[in-house]
């Protein structure tokens, strides 16, 4: 095969298969809750959650380094900014997580 037919199939292969991806119907009934959260990391001794668009159950949660749960908090109100102190923790890594039933999302925070 030489090469420009070679490069003809590829592109008409890679072209049908992004037709195809690009046609299939997407069920929205399947994705339960798709919250948007922003950290905030500019504050210190402080993590910041801002949680929009809830529309379940969602865990807010504090872990050390060693996947020590150090906070949990459970939250349904759709809008929602969530701060926790870290002023009193001992210098090391935290992570503070935001899980849903659909996906998570985490922001790394140093208390030095």
């Amino acid at each position: 095969m030489n090469i420009s037919k070679f490069i003809f199939a590829t592109v008409f292969t890679l072209s049908l298969s992004f037709s195809s991806f690009a046609n299939s119907s997407f069920d929205e009934g399947s994705v339960k809750n798709i919250f948007k959260t922003t950290f905030s990391t500019k504050v210190e001794n402080k993590a910041i959650a801002n949680i929009e668009n809830n529309k379940g159950i969602i865990t807010v949660m504090l872990t050390d380094e060693q996947g020590n749960i150090l906070h949990e908090k459970r939250i349904t109100a759709e809008k929602v900014k969530y701060s926790i102190n870290l002023a009193k923790l001992p210098k090391g890594t935290y992570f503070l997580q935001v899980i849903g039933e659909d996906k998570s999302t985490y922001e790394t925070y140093y208390v030095r």
